[in-house]
Protein backbone atom coordinates (compact mmCIF):
# COMPACT_ATOMS: atom_id res chain seq x y z
CA UNK A 1 0.00 0.00 0.00
CA UNK A 2 1.30 3.47 -0.94
CA UNK A 3 2.22 6.11 1.93
CA UNK A 4 0.92 9.49 1.31
CA UNK A 5 3.08 12.17 1.71
CA UNK A 6 1.54 14.49 4.90
CA UNK A 7 2.52 17.60 3.66
CA UNK A 8 0.49 17.41 0.62
CA UNK A 9 -2.60 15.92 2.69
CA UNK A 10 -2.43 18.65 4.78
CA UNK A 11 -2.98 21.38 2.40
CA UNK A 12 -5.87 20.32 0.89
CA UNK A 13 -8.26 22.77 2.28
CA UNK A 14 -9.16 26.19 0.62
CA UNK A 15 -5.99 28.37 0.94
CA UNK A 16 -8.24 31.10 1.85
CA UNK A 17 -11.92 32.70 2.02
CA UNK A 18 -13.17 31.93 -1.63
CA UNK A 19 -15.61 34.38 -2.78
CA UNK A 20 -18.63 33.57 -4.74
CA UNK A 21 -17.63 35.07 -8.31
CA UNK A 22 -14.95 32.00 -8.18
CA UNK A 23 -17.49 29.65 -8.10
CA UNK A 24 -16.99 28.30 -11.64
CA UNK A 25 -13.72 28.41 -11.48
CA UNK A 26 -13.05 26.41 -8.50
CA UNK A 27 -15.39 23.92 -10.18
CA UNK A 28 -13.51 24.18 -13.37
CA UNK A 29 -10.19 23.34 -11.00
CA UNK A 30 -12.25 20.34 -9.61
CA UNK A 31 -12.94 18.61 -13.03
CA UNK A 32 -9.19 19.31 -14.43
CA UNK A 33 -7.98 17.88 -11.06
CA UNK A 34 -10.38 14.56 -11.92
CA UNK A 35 -9.18 14.13 -15.02
CA UNK A 36 -5.18 15.17 -14.83
CA UNK A 37 -5.68 11.86 -11.69
CA UNK A 38 -6.88 9.63 -14.10
CA UNK A 39 -4.39 10.56 -16.67
CA UNK A 40 -1.68 9.95 -14.08
CA UNK A 41 -2.95 7.09 -13.08
CA UNK A 42 -2.81 5.77 -16.70
CA UNK A 43 0.28 6.91 -17.23
CA UNK A 44 1.98 4.86 -14.72
CA UNK A 45 2.48 7.56 -11.66
CA UNK A 46 2.90 6.58 -8.26
CA UNK A 47 -0.04 7.51 -5.19
CA UNK A 48 2.28 10.53 -4.31
CA UNK A 49 3.47 11.54 -7.30
CA UNK A 50 -0.82 11.71 -8.74
CA UNK A 51 -1.78 12.95 -4.93
CA UNK A 52 0.61 16.31 -5.78
CA UNK A 53 -0.48 16.89 -9.38
CA UNK A 54 -4.44 16.50 -8.09
CA UNK A 55 -3.19 19.32 -5.54
CA UNK A 56 -1.31 21.53 -8.10
CA UNK A 57 -5.07 20.80 -10.61
CA UNK A 58 -6.98 22.12 -7.54
CA UNK A 59 -5.32 25.19 -7.71
CA UNK A 60 -3.90 25.82 -10.85
CA UNK A 61 -5.62 29.01 -11.62
CA UNK A 62 -5.76 30.38 -8.09
CA UNK A 63 -3.80 33.25 -9.10
CA UNK A 64 -6.85 34.70 -11.04
CA UNK A 65 -8.11 35.76 -7.65
CA UNK A 66 -6.00 38.54 -8.00
CA UNK A 67 -7.49 39.70 -11.35
CA UNK A 68 -11.26 39.96 -10.16
CA UNK A 69 -14.38 38.76 -11.95
CA UNK A 70 -14.34 41.84 -14.53
CA UNK A 71 -11.85 40.08 -16.42
CA UNK A 72 -12.27 36.33 -15.31
CA UNK A 73 -15.76 36.48 -16.36
CA UNK A 74 -15.56 38.91 -18.95
CA UNK A 75 -18.70 37.74 -21.34
CA UNK A 76 -16.69 38.67 -24.64
CA UNK A 77 -12.69 37.53 -25.71
CA UNK A 78 -10.01 39.71 -24.10
CA UNK A 79 -8.28 42.18 -25.32
CA UNK A 80 -4.19 41.74 -25.64
CA UNK A 81 -4.20 44.29 -22.60
CA UNK A 82 -6.54 41.85 -20.71
CA UNK A 83 -4.96 39.09 -21.64
CA UNK A 84 -1.71 40.08 -20.71
CA UNK A 85 -2.56 40.39 -16.91
CA UNK A 86 -4.06 36.97 -17.49
CA UNK A 87 -0.91 35.71 -18.57
CA UNK A 88 0.06 36.46 -15.35
CA UNK A 89 -2.33 33.91 -13.23
CA UNK A 90 0.25 31.30 -13.01
CA UNK A 91 3.30 33.08 -11.75
CA UNK A 92 0.76 34.81 -8.63
CA UNK A 93 -0.90 31.49 -8.06
CA UNK A 94 2.00 29.91 -7.44
CA UNK A 95 3.70 32.42 -5.58
CA UNK A 96 0.79 32.77 -3.21
CA UNK A 97 0.51 28.69 -2.74
CA UNK A 98 4.58 28.93 -1.95
CA UNK A 99 4.19 31.44 0.49
CA UNK A 100 1.13 28.76 2.39
CA UNK A 101 4.14 26.37 2.64
CA UNK A 102 2.82 24.43 -0.50
CA UNK A 103 5.57 21.41 -1.64
CA UNK A 104 8.13 23.24 -4.60
CA UNK A 105 6.93 20.67 -6.89
CA UNK A 106 3.36 21.62 -7.08
CA UNK A 107 4.29 25.02 -7.07
CA UNK A 108 6.67 24.27 -10.25
CA UNK A 109 3.77 22.42 -11.51
CA UNK A 110 1.26 25.35 -11.34
CA UNK A 111 3.99 28.23 -12.56
CA UNK A 112 4.09 25.69 -15.42
CA UNK A 113 0.88 24.94 -16.78
CA UNK A 114 0.11 27.35 -19.28
CA UNK A 115 3.79 26.02 -21.27
CA UNK A 116 3.68 24.79 -24.85
CA UNK A 117 5.67 21.35 -25.85
CA UNK A 118 7.50 23.66 -28.72
CA UNK A 119 8.27 26.68 -25.79
CA UNK A 120 5.96 29.29 -27.19
CA UNK A 121 3.72 29.20 -24.11
CA UNK A 122 3.76 31.36 -21.35
CA UNK A 123 5.75 31.43 -17.69
CA UNK A 124 9.52 30.82 -18.73
CA UNK A 125 8.99 30.04 -22.53
CA UNK A 126 10.27 26.12 -21.19
CA UNK A 127 9.59 23.44 -23.76
CA UNK A 128 9.53 19.54 -24.18
CA UNK A 129 11.25 17.52 -21.54
CA UNK A 130 12.11 20.95 -19.36
CA UNK A 131 8.16 21.46 -18.60
CA UNK A 132 7.19 19.47 -15.57
CA UNK A 133 5.14 16.56 -16.31
CA UNK A 134 2.55 17.52 -13.71
CA UNK A 135 2.70 20.93 -16.04
CA UNK A 136 1.72 18.75 -18.85
CA UNK A 137 -0.88 16.50 -17.73
CA UNK A 138 -2.90 19.53 -15.90
CA UNK A 139 -2.42 21.13 -19.55
CA UNK A 140 -4.15 18.94 -21.16
CA UNK A 141 -6.99 18.88 -18.75
CA UNK A 142 -7.13 21.92 -18.63
CA UNK A 143 -7.91 22.44 -22.35
CA UNK A 144 -10.31 19.96 -22.77
CA UNK A 145 -12.41 20.79 -20.01
CA UNK A 146 -12.11 24.40 -20.94
CA UNK A 147 -13.34 24.20 -24.36
CA UNK A 148 -16.29 21.67 -23.66
CA UNK A 149 -17.94 23.99 -20.83
CA UNK A 150 -19.71 26.57 -21.82
CA UNK A 151 -18.28 30.51 -21.70
CA UNK A 152 -19.40 33.54 -21.03
CA UNK A 153 -18.39 34.63 -24.64
CA UNK A 154 -18.85 31.08 -26.34
CA UNK A 155 -20.55 27.83 -26.29
CA UNK A 156 -18.79 24.75 -25.47
CA UNK A 157 -17.50 22.58 -27.68
CA UNK A 158 -18.87 19.17 -28.88
CA UNK A 159 -16.31 16.80 -27.74
CA UNK A 160 -15.34 15.33 -31.10
CA UNK A 161 -14.89 19.26 -31.86
CA UNK A 162 -12.27 18.95 -28.61
CA UNK A 163 -10.66 15.95 -29.67
CA UNK A 164 -9.75 17.64 -33.21
CA UNK A 165 -8.65 20.99 -31.70
CA UNK A 166 -6.40 18.79 -29.39
CA UNK A 167 -4.47 16.87 -32.44
CA UNK A 168 -4.30 19.96 -33.89
CA UNK A 169 -1.97 20.96 -31.86
CA UNK A 170 -0.05 17.66 -31.42
CA UNK A 171 3.77 18.54 -31.03
CA UNK A 172 2.81 22.18 -30.55
CA UNK A 173 1.15 22.63 -27.79
CA UNK A 174 1.73 19.20 -25.77
CA UNK A 175 3.65 15.99 -25.80
CA UNK A 176 2.66 13.57 -28.24
CA UNK A 177 2.67 10.36 -26.67
CA UNK A 178 0.79 12.08 -23.32
CA UNK A 179 -1.39 13.13 -26.15
CA UNK A 180 -2.19 10.15 -27.60
CA UNK A 181 -3.44 8.34 -23.92
CA UNK A 182 -5.33 11.61 -22.94
CA UNK A 183 -7.51 10.83 -25.93
CA UNK A 184 -8.22 7.53 -24.77
CA UNK A 185 -9.09 8.97 -20.96
CA UNK A 186 -11.03 12.04 -21.87
CA UNK A 187 -13.11 9.54 -24.40
CA UNK A 188 -14.20 8.30 -21.30
CA UNK A 189 -16.06 11.40 -20.65
CA UNK A 190 -17.69 12.11 -23.35
CA UNK A 191 -21.23 10.21 -21.71
CA UNK A 192 -21.38 12.86 -18.85
CA UNK A 193 -20.75 15.92 -21.34
CA UNK A 194 -23.10 14.30 -23.77
CA UNK A 195 -25.76 14.73 -21.25
CA UNK A 196 -25.02 17.92 -20.33
CA UNK A 197 -25.32 19.56 -23.73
Amino acid sequence: MHSASPHVVTLTARPTRIPPWYAEVEEHSERVASLADRLAQYYGLGHEQRQLIVWAARWHDYGKLALGPGLVNAPRPLSNAEWALMRRHPRIGATYCQRMGAPMAAVRIIDAHHERWDGRGYGEGLARYAIPLGAQIIALADVFDAVTTDRPYRRALSVGAAFDLLRSEREHAFHPDLLDLALNIFSMSAPRLCAMA
